[in-house]
């Protein structure tokens, strides 16, 4: 997945974008905004990104996120600076990354989307480990890839959506004990899943909009379990874009 061409106009905004989130880190800022890249040109991100690691600013992080939206990530960038990122949220929406990112991620992070990236599910063998909220919408994530989602001791949140899972990774999450929000929607999950589903006892919210399951498992589901929210459009504790943040 290639970014989309920029302009000058793409480059004031991230130039803007860049400026804003450094005024109110040095500031000390308590908002709780992240800053967003939007279709950075890849020959400017490398250098303008270093201004955001702990190596540069001395261990001081700038807001409690950063979004790079439609862009692609620098190797440089990968290799040198995304290590010392100490940020708890980091969001990849649209982003070609460059192999072995994940293993190059700061063990800072809790909450990370990788939405319509190219990431892969041999990947996933190496993310970080301390992961509260996970959002893989868009990719060609596969039951291989929830395999390895599936060892997060601290996974809360999770969307699949638009992925190629089936009905076993329903049962591989069941091993997720703490996992209390989960997004299937647009995916091949049957009536077969429901049963992993009534299973993950801590789970509060359910999205299978769009999937195999009929009218008649979602009853079998609410009746197994009327404590769980059956909804659609479920959004995760994750930033939306550039000043927003869902509320938790």
């Amino acid at each position: 997945m290639k970014p989309k061409a920029v302009n000058s106009s793409t480059t004031r905004e991230f130039a803007i974008c860049a400026i804003v989130g450094l005024a109110l880190g040095l500031a000390g800022s308590t908002l709780i905004w992240p800053l967003a890249f939007h279709r950075v040109p890849e020959e400017a991100s490398a250098s303008w990104l270093a201004l955001y690691t702990s190596e540069r600013l001395g261990g001081r992080s700038l807001s409690d996120g950063i979004v790079f939206d439609d862009l692609a990530i620098p190797e440089e960038f990968a290799d040198r600076h995304l290590p010392n990122l100490l940020l708890p949220i980091l969001t990849f929406r649209g982003a070609h990354l460059p192999r072995g990112i994940l293993a190059r991620l700061n063990p800072a992070v809790e909450r990370l989307a990788l939405d319509d990236s190219n990431v892969t599910d041999d990947e996933l063998k190496s993310m970080p480990r301390n992961l509260v909220v996970f959002s893989l919408r868009g990719t060609a994530i596969s039951d291989a890839g929830v395999s390895s989602i599936a060892t997060l001791a601290d996974l809360e949140e999770l969307s699949l959506q638009r992925t190629e899972i089936t009905d076993k990774s329903l049962s591989l999450l069941s091993g997720c004990k703490r996992l209390r929000k989960l997004v299937v929607s647009d995916t091949s999950v049957t009536d077969s899943a429901i049963s992993a589903i009534v299973a993950m006892q801590n789970l509060k919210e359910v999205d299978l909009a769009d999937t195999r399951v009929t009218t008649g498992g979602i009853a079998r589901l609410k009746a197994a379990r009327p404590d769980l929210n059956v909804a659609r459009a479920i959004e995760l504790d994750l930033p939306r874009y550039f000043g927003s943040r869902n509320p938790q």
